[in-house]
């Protein structure tokens, strides 16, 4: 049980780790190696600071939610199917992030990357 809880818990901490990284050093040029990039997002300097913001803040979100079922999963199960089921929810954890933030920006900046006016 252990080894498991071990294993679920990195998941989280590595995601904690990546978001800590992208807030306190966050991708200043658009680059195709280094930050949240989608099309959407690399439209121009704007949208990628703002892409950037809220990918950071999201995957925060995320490593922190992943670690407390990362925990839950093990005490649950107490076998390798915790591993998967962390697995399984960090994955459905990102695709709804990555959808939220597509969506915040859609809401921001219109599809030629001009911010929208409020």
């Amino acid at each position: 049980m252990l080894e498991t809880l071990i294993s679920n818990l990195s998941i989280g901490a590595i995601l904690l780790l990546v978001a800590l990284i992208f807030k306190a050093v966050p991708p200043k040029k658009i680059n195709w190696f280094y930050g949240y990039r989608t099309t959407r997002s690399m439209k121009n300097q704007e949208t990628w600071n703002a892409g950037n913001r809220i990918a950071a803040q999201g995957l925060l979100i995320l490593a922190l939610i992943q670690l407390v079922f990362g925990a839950c999963s093990t005490v649950f199960f107490e076998d390798e199917r915790a591993l998967d089921w962390t697995t399984g929810f960090m994955l459905v954890g990102i695709i709804i992030m990555l959808l939220v933030i597509e969506l915040k920006l859609r809401s921001l900046f219109d599809k030629d990357g001009k911010r929208i006016s409020e």
